[in-house]
Order: structure tokens, then sequence, then C-alpha cells
């Protein structure tokens, strides 16, 4: 079983070429990781999951029904029996934004970026978003940009970068990283409503 990529043909008829399923398999698998293939959340959740991690697969399940107390309890059980598996953690982490349990985020992104070095950059992310959630912006600040100079390109971290330097009064700076973020997507919206709300501050309502 597998995807017809060539054949040949004579007057017997055709033989044809495929690549195995198995083959397919693997490939899809890379996208899924490299972040190239969107897939619906289920499908995404069962692509990064083997048979033998019901719990892992449950708990993400559970995240993707907003249930985020259960994926919460499911996740730590896991967990538990797999202590440096990033995917879990870091699916524990987005639960507890779900729950808005910040100081719980905090400790989770010390574990994700102890769990995986390729996961550094979104550990940070989510302690600037623990520390932004819990008031102390400044350290947000630093938490970002210490995620950035890790992975420059992470859309999601520089539009919570230009907020807060809209909220500490830095309107360059946002203007700056509105531009960045313009530079990977020329169409992000983000970018735009930063770019708006710099302009109403500083009372530009022609450009806003």
């Amino acid at each position: 079983i597998g995807i017809p990529s060539s054949y040949i043909q004579d007057e017997g008829g055709k033989i044809g070429y495929i690549i195995y399923w198995n083959r397919i398999n693997t490939f899809l698998n890379h996208l899924v990781y490299a972040g190239k293939l969107s897939l619906p959340p289920e499908q995404y959740a069962k692509r990064i999951t083997m048979p033998n991690e019901d719990g892992l697969w449950s708990g993400i399940r559970a995240y993707y029904a907003d249930d985020y107390k259960l994926a919460v309890e499911r996740l730590q059980k896991y967990i538990a029996n797999h202590p440096s598996d990033s995917r879990a953690i870091n699916y524990l982490c987005y639960s507890y934004v779900g729950l808005e349990d910040w100081s719980s985020l905090l400790s989770c992104s010390v574990k994700l970026r102890e769990s995986n070095p390729n996961a550094e950059p979104l550990s940070w992310f989510f302690a600037s978003v623990s520390d932004y959630s819990g008031k102390d912006v400044e350290k947000s600040y630093e938490d970002i940009n210490k995620a950035l100079a890790k992975k420059p390109d992470f859309v999601n971290l520089l539009g919570l970068k230009a907020r807060i330097e809209i909220n500490l009064k830095r309107y360059a700076d946002a203007k700056k990283t509105a531009e960045d973020i313009l530079s990977i997507y020329d169409m992000d919206p983000t970018a735009y409503e930063i770019l708006g709300r710099v302009a109403l501050e500083e009372e530009d309502y022609e450009t806003a």
C-alpha cells in the first residue's frame, strides 16, 4: 500500500512503482515535527504519539477538548513515568496557560528547557507569559529576549515582545518589532495591530 510514483508501459500493460506507506509515514512525521504540515488537532496528536503512549494521547486529547484540568492530571501521570518527554511537558505547559496557573507554568517552562535543548525558545516563551501575567513586565521582557536570541523568527514571541514594549512606552522598539514580524510574514495581522496601537499611543490618528 502506498502512493504511485511512476510506471513503465509496453504492449503487455503497465508496471507501476509505489512509495510504500511506511516511508510516507516517516516523511509526514518529519513535516509535522518541523512545523511544515498543519493537521487537525486530533490527527496531529495521534501522529506525535505512539500506540503504547495512551497516557500522552489522552492528555493531549483532553487539552484539545479544552478540559485543561483533566489534561494536567493525565499528563502529570504520564510525565511521572517519562520525565524527559518534552512532548508531554510542552502540552502540560499549554494546559497551565489554559488554567491561568502562572506559577505552575513557570516551573513547567524550566522542565521543558531541561528535557530538550531544542525546546529552549518555547520554554522561555512560557516563562515570559508567566512573568507577564504575574505583572513582572521587565522580567518577562528579559525572558523574551533570551528566547529570541535562540529563535529570532518566533512570531508569537515577537508579538508578545511588541505588546510589552508598548506597555513600557518603548514605541520605537515596538515599531521595529512589528517590522521584524512583517519581514517574516508580510500580512501578519498582529504586526498591523501593534503598529495601530503605537500610532494611537502617539496620537497619530491618521496612521492608526
